[in-house]
């Protein structure tokens, strides 16, 4: 969509949402020429934007472009402490040399310019980075980051349709940490971290959640029996497309639709009942889990505000 069709939609989104949260993700969203224009779009319209990125194109003057952009908050993908660990798991040489350069040039561009966005490194724990974990807690607080945020493994056909994902995916998977005593260590010794300050900014019950989902990913699925997803998200593809789930066919298209109509219409409703059906490990995903009270009662206050103190 041309930055034009975009505002358009956000518009939309604005009247239907009043004050609401847009993430730029899926893929290398900075590869997109007009993207940053398009944050700057959102911006203008006081919507919380946030993007995430493996870091590999923020040049210098890239990470400036960041900062006038108004973007709110953007995550850095890096999965690992140590060079070697990050560019095995992307697949490219160089990659960690790239992400990390990438931190350092917004970081040093929010410092000159000031403002936003808040910095996060985000990661997925797994069988290969699972011993430097602690070490890239520690480094990311050295550094004056904002904080980390963990992601567990989940399986690579998570969004290529329901035909395609294996439900003992892990099974097979050779960065699934199969060793559960280790694990749990890990994650242990990621908690004390966090209960000393560190910012570790994945929450607590998280935290609790990786352990009994490393453990068996299908008893986790079991336990927790309602996703989310049908009722937290509003995904949408750059042809308008809309998915409660990108696993599912889509539900409507912004660009010929109401968003109100298409979010409570027949299509949405079916595909929530599929939703409930499904037994996927894929709930681990902050997407497709309950807010817990904490966050809500955050995003609650913000809202108010925003109602009772917009500017002029």
């Amino acid at each position: 969509m041309s930055p034009d069709k975009v505002e358009a939609v956000f518009k939309k989104l604005k009247r239907w949402l009043g004050p609401f949260r847009l993430a730029f993700t899926g893929a290398e969203p900075l590869i997109h020429p007009e993207i940053l224009e398009i944050v700057k779009i959102g911006s203008q319209l006081d919507i919380y934007t946030i993007m995430v990125s493996n870091g590999q194109v923020i040049t210098e003057r890239k990470a400036e472009e960041i900062i006038t952009s108004g973007l709110n908050v953007l995550n850095i993908s890096l999965d690992g402490y140590r060079p070697e660990t990050h560019d095995y798991i992307r697949g490219v040489p160089g990659t960690y040399r790239r992400a990390t350069q990438a931190l350092d040039r917004v970081l040093e561009a929010r410092k000159k310019q000031g403002g936003s966005p808040v910095l996060y490194v985000n990661t997925i724990v797994m069988k290969r980075n699972l011993d430097e974990l602690a070490d890239l807690v520690k480094w990311t607080a050295e550094k004056g980051y904002d904080g980390i945020h963990f992601q567990a493994l989940e399986s690579k056909h998570v969004f290529g349709g329901m035909e395609s994902y294996n439900p003992e995916w892990f099974t097979k998977d050779p960065l699934w940490p199969s060793q559960q005593p280790r694990v749990a260590k890990t994650i242990t010794a990621l908690q004390k971290l966090q209960h000393q300050g560190y910012p570790i900014k994945s929450s607590r019950k998280e935290m609790e959640d990786f352990k009994a989902y490393f453990k068996n990913p299908i008893a986790f699925a079991r336990k927790y029996k309602f996703c989310y997803t049908g009722v937290n998200n509003f995904s949408i593809a750059v042809n308008g497309d809309v998915h409660l789930c990108f696993s599912m066919k889509p539900v409507g298209n912004v660009l010929e639709q109401d968003p109100k109509k298409i979010w409570y219409g027949l299509q949405a409703k079916m595909r929530r009942q599929a939703i409930r059906q499904c037994q996927r490990s894929c709930r681990i995903l902050a997407c497709n889990k309950r807010y817990e009270l904490g966050q809500v009662t955050s995003a609650f206050t913000r809202n108010v505000k925003q109602l009772f103190f917009q500017r002029d």
